[in-house]
């Protein structure tokens, strides 16, 4: 890891080695085959890599002297910067990153890969290869304002003036061309298989997750329409269902590809487990559904809870439903089908994954939510399980 200095930093030549109301008193669990179970109402660790990162001609700036460092795996007492598993080849496996000029006395900057946001002079850039978590909470807080109000002033800033039906597009031709005039055209939804019904959102460049009810099979091909508009095809190598590392999250699963996706498609990170720690906190907060037809709507989180019964463990899950902000025409209730599309909030520029459809209630959808620890605990248990595949 970077040093973290009192002034400036000059980064050079680095060549790197790589969803507060109650839910009803039953949940529908949505299947392919319009089948339902009914379920009584109950209520990161990040695997890091040992790579080694080595930063060559670093003019560092300190008390008016200069210094060179390299191979710079270090941690400072007094705050991180890191790069590592940039992924990104030039010239002989080299990556270059020239007049990266940052002022560290109060803000961060942070190099961890290819996924960038930029907000309040902070740069982030993380690690495709393992879930990334967004500390929503403190970018509220850097706004002094609570979580909701936050998230709905970022939220707004994707309004339109008008909205119209066909707003709701995330395609203009369905699978292969991304839609520029709509308002779903706005956000990067790059890193969500909708080649098929059952969906499949990356949350790392090779794992994507998935209703475990509704999960792709081992075998099956994904596809996602990158960036440039260039269909990538991957395959399931792999799959694990989080209730194999805890009971409680019984319609949630992790798949693996044959080989990760390249930087030109999305992935999503995940809300910081601080988020989940009041359960109220996200009550109200504006949440995006998507569905089996490749639609994105404007909706409204009602709370966290626990949820589950003996037969069917649900818990730890997020309820959601109609926001009346928006058209009639921008609201979608759930139907059959809909398993395992994704849901996210919007924070910092950027679509954070919060659930995948699998089930609803009286009044609202609910899903497994992804800002629980347990919950990003089992995701790194299955990313390790997966890792010789």
């Amino acid at each position: 890891m970077l040093q973290k200095f009192d002034k400036y930093i000059l980064l050079a030549f680095a060549v790197l080695s790589l969803s507060s109301c109650d839910v009803s008193n039953k949940i529908i669990i949505l299947t392919d085959k319009n089948t339902t179970k009914e379920v009584l109402d109950t209520n990161q660790s990040r695997i890091q890599d040992s790579n080694t990162n080595t930063v060559a001609n670093q003019n560092t700036t300190q008390d008016g002297g200069t210094s060179t460092v390299a191979n710079q795996n270090t941690t400072q007492d007094g705050g991180t910067s890191t790069v590592e598993d940039q992924n990104t080849t030039q010239d002989g496996n080299t990556s270059t990153v020239e007049d990266q000029n940052t002022t560290q006395d109060g803000n961060t900057s942070t190099v961890e890969d290819q996924n960038t946001t930029q907000e309040n002079n902070t740069s982030v850039v993380f690690d495709r290869t393992k879930i990334h978590l967004v500390d929503i909470v403190s970018l509220a807080k850097a706004k002094n304002q609570n979580v909701v109000e936050y998230l709905t002033s970022e939220f707004k800033k994707k309004d339109k003036t008008n909205f119209i039906d066909g707003d709701q597009n995330i395609f203009s031709t369905k699978g292969t061309v991304f839609a520029t005039d709509t308002w779903a055209g706005q956000f990067d939804f790059s890193g969500v298989g909708w080649d098929h019904v059952k969906a499949g959102t990356l949350i790392t460049n090779q794992h994507i997750v998935v209703a475990a009810h509704y999960a792709r099979s081992k075998g099956a091909t994904i596809k996602f329409l990158n960036a440039d508009g260039v269909i990538e095809q991957r395959k399931i190598v792999a799959l694990k269902y989080l209730r194999k590392f805890n009971a409680e999250l019984g319609d949630a699963c992790v798949e693996k590809l044959d080989k990760p996706v390249s930087d030109k498609v999305k992935v999503y990170a995940l809300p910081k487990s601080d988020i989940s720690d009041d359960l109220n906190t996200l009550d109200g907060a504006p949440y995006i559904m998507t569905d089996q037809v490749a639609k994105a709507f404007p909706e409204k989180i009602k709370t966290l809870r626990y949820l589950g019964n003996k037969d069917y463990s649900v818990y730890h899950v997020v309820n959601w439903g109609k926001n009346s902000d928006y058209p009639n025409f921008m609201y979608h209730g759930a139907r059959s089908g809909d398993s395992g599309n994704p849901h996210f909030l919007y924070a910092n520029g950027e679509l954070v994954l919060g659930s995948v459809l699998f089930g609803y209630g009286n009044g609202g959808m609910v899903s497994h939510f992804y800002g629980f620890k347990l919950i990003q605990d089992a995701i790194n248990q299955a990313i390790e399980d997966m890792k010789d595949f």
